[in-house]
């Protein structure tokens, strides 16, 4: 299957090769990369995941999964509250803090399987993100040190409830690169990946396409000296049989 790979126009902005409008989840053809339909429920997440995926951009893959809802009961515990908190947490970033979307918010709360696009992280959070051990309770995962939430702009509204498995106060991994929009942060970001890329692979076609060059002109002069070789056996065999008849 072919490709149509991004571009970005003469400007360096991101030029859309597919109508985002058009184009949901899967998995790249090419790059095996999986794209998911993000909580943030943008046209233009799923067309920048894409992108992604087709510059083989491992690094925001794959998607950050958010904890399931827990089970409703009297019973308050850590893990309960930590995940509550999480999934509220990504909830208002991605969906807003007023009253007006709060039929959004509660429509997602009522979901499991819920996935969030890392390109809503900054760098640092991304990294966090990554580095989770397996096997790590889940009331310990989905945080940042404090010194890193605050250097990516996080504030109290993101502090989790409970505290780390060392004890110590930590912010949730929350995803405030909300815009994706042409001209966000995100967008441009995406824009110099994909630059990169083209213009590596214009690199790499010229000098595949001069060693191919080079191949052909060592090929056309081996069948050279191979119709001359061919000549000269033909003459000896004509010598060889005029010597017979003589």
């Amino acid at each position: 299957m072919d490709i149509v790979m991004p571009k970005v126009d003469t400007d360096g902005n991101l030029v859309s090769s597919v109508s985002p409008g058009k184009r949901g989840g899967g998995i790249h053809p090419v790059t095996k990369l999986t794209i998911r339909n993000c909580i943030c429920s943008s046209p233009l997440c799923r067309q920048l995941m894409w992108n992604l995926a087709s510059i083989d951009a491992r690094q925001y893959f794959p998607y950050m999964r958010l904890p399931n809802k827990p089970k409703q009961g009297k019973k308050s515990t850590a893990t309960k509250d930590h995940t509550n908190a999480c999934r509220k947490n990504h909830f208002h970033h991605l969906h807003g803090y007023g009253e007006e979307v709060s039929a959004s918010k509660r429509a997602l709360d009522g979901k499991n399987e819920l996935f969030v696009a890392l390109i809503h992280y900054p760098e640092k959070i991304r990294e966090c993100i990554q580095a989770t051990p397996d096997g790590l309770a889940k009331k310990f995962k989905f945080r940042v040190p404090l010194d890193i939430g605050r250097e990516c702009g996080l504030t109290d509204l993101d502090l989790c409830p409970t505290t780390d498995e060392n004890g110590e106060r930590t912010y949730f991994t929350s995803p405030i690169q909300r815009n994706v929009s042409e001209g966000s942060d995100i967008w441009d970001e995406v824009a110099v990946l994909v630059r990169k890329h083209n213009k590596k692979c214009k690199i790499f076609g010229a000098a595949y396409d001069d060693k191919i060059a080079r191949l052909e002109e060592g090929n056309k002069r081996l069948l050279e000296d191979v119709k001359q070789r061919d000549r000269k056996i033909a003459k000896l065999e004509e010598d060889i049989k005029r010597l017979r008849r003589s």
